[in-house]
């Protein structure tokens, strides 16, 4: 087909004349045309370089472009005669099988001018090892037999099924049937090395949104799971570990963030569960002054203003204390006014059940006399695990409470390592 072409001194003629779309033997993935043209300038046959544009539509004019636009620089062409080997991508020939296939070229010599757009359009005319599926049958590549009976696509649209010919619903583009009396069956991604990893994977105007995979095979890492954006919400490992936006999880269940549960039933030994966070975390129990008692005969006045020996004799005052098993006590602050002639004693103490020696676990002293109220805070160098067979408890002693000194509450500071 001659047609005028004006670039400079007159380009004339170019004639499209086989395209071929060359398959590999079991792959549906189309390699790149040949395309054989004939470029005369000026009714002469050319000789030089040319830069050409080539661009794939499903009609002759106008209609939808089926590729990016594929560009070869400085073209040789030799007495009018050239191949070029253009490569529209894996998906121009396989999707949708029932368009046809035209293609337009624009031409322009080598880095000079703007280009010049061929018309007509060309109708590529598919040889005898081209990809193409006919009305009710895909036509398999070459050294794939299939039954043309078993995979089929739907007349007109861009759907595909095996074992029957009609989608099940309107969202269904792929299906497979499993035939009765089979079995257990479905569909298999395999790959033909052991570092290979299997996808099957989903996306959204060309950019991958979704998957589920599997890697790892034969390692430690062994692992299934599924990658949503740039994230991997799910994982399951060989081990039965589950992570929960935890790519490695250690543990049979890992989740990285919060979790929420109607009900939580626990099974087998009527044990308590292990919970445990990340890194201890920081508590602190506060005892009110009236929670104190004098050891000993004596008067003790306690309530929400301190506590104190209304005797004035040389006596303690006691406060015991609970903490959840597991807990370790980091250190204590006392709070006190103190305006006697001498300083408290004031401790932390843990003794056994059953009787047994009493460990001072915090001990301190008030330090000067003041007609305010005062705390001082002891942090333990060595943090102390509480000792699920003591108890525990507050001493405050001073030798003298004339002037009616006071214990105004204490605060215990520990860590838990798991739920209370």
């Amino acid at each position: 087909m001659n047609r005028t072409l004006p670039i400079g001194p007159a380009l004339l003629g170019m004639l499209a004349a086989v395209i071929v779309v060359i398959v590999a033997p079991r792959t549906l993935i189309a390699q790149p045309i040949t395309y054989q043209g004939r470029l005369d300038e000026a009714g002469t046959p050319a000789t030089g370089h040319y830069d050409l544009e080539l661009r794939l539509f499903d009609a002759v004019a106008g209609g939808n472009q089926l590729a990016p636009t594929v560009t070869l620089p400085a073209v040789a062409v030799e007495n009018g005669l050239f191949t070029i080997h253009p490569d529209f991508g894996e998906f121009a020939f396989t999707t949708g099988p029932q368009a046809p296939r035209y293609l337009q070229v624009a031409a322009r010599p080598a880095g000079v001018g703007a280009y010049q757009t061929l018309t007509p359009r060309q109708p590529l005319t598919p040889a005898p090892l081209a990809i193409k599926a006919v009305h009710e049958s895909w036509r398999p590549p070459l050294a794939l037999p299939v039954d043309p009976s078993i995979l089929r696509t739907q007349p007109g649209v861009e759907r595909a099924f095996i074992n029957r010919d009609q989608p099940i619903g309107p969202a269904d583009y792929f299906g497979v049937d499993l035939p009765a009396g089979a079995g257990s069956g479905g569909v298999f991604l395999n790959t033909l090395d052991t570092t290979s990893a299997s996808v099957y994977a989903h996306s959204v105007m060309g950019q991958p949104r979704a998957a589920t995979f599997y890697s790892g095979f034969g390692t430690s890492a062994e692992a299934w799971g599924v990658v949503l954006g740039e994230s991997v919400p799910l994982v399951v490992l060989a081990s039965g570990n589950v992570g929960i936006n935890q790519p490695s999880p250690a543990a049979m269940l890992d989740v990285n963030g919060p979790a929420r549960a109607n009900a939580l039933t626990l099974s087998g030994p009527a044990t308590a569960p292990t919970f445990s966070y990340p890194a201890p975390q920081a508590r602190s129990l506060v005892i009110s002054p009236m929670e104190f008692r004098r050891v000993g005969n004596g008067q003790t006045t306690s309530g929400p203003d301190g506590a104190w020996n209304g005797t004035q004799s040389d006596d303690n005052l006691v406060a015991p204390f609970t903490l959840p098993q597991g807990a370790v006590i980091t250190g204590a602050t006392f709070h006190y006014l103190d305006n006697s002639t001498s300083n408290f004693s004031l401790s932390v103490n843990r003794r056994t059940l059953g009787g047994g020696t009493i460990v001072a676990v915090i001990a301190t002293n008030s330090s000067g006399q003041s007609t305010t109220p005062a705390q001082h805070t002891v942090t333990l160098s060595t943090p102390h695990a509480v000792d699920p067979d003591s108890f525990y408890y507050i001493r405050a002693f001073i030798l003298t409470w004339a002037g009616d000194p006071k214990i105004l509450g204490v605060r215990i500071h520990y860590t838990m390592p798991g739920p209370e």
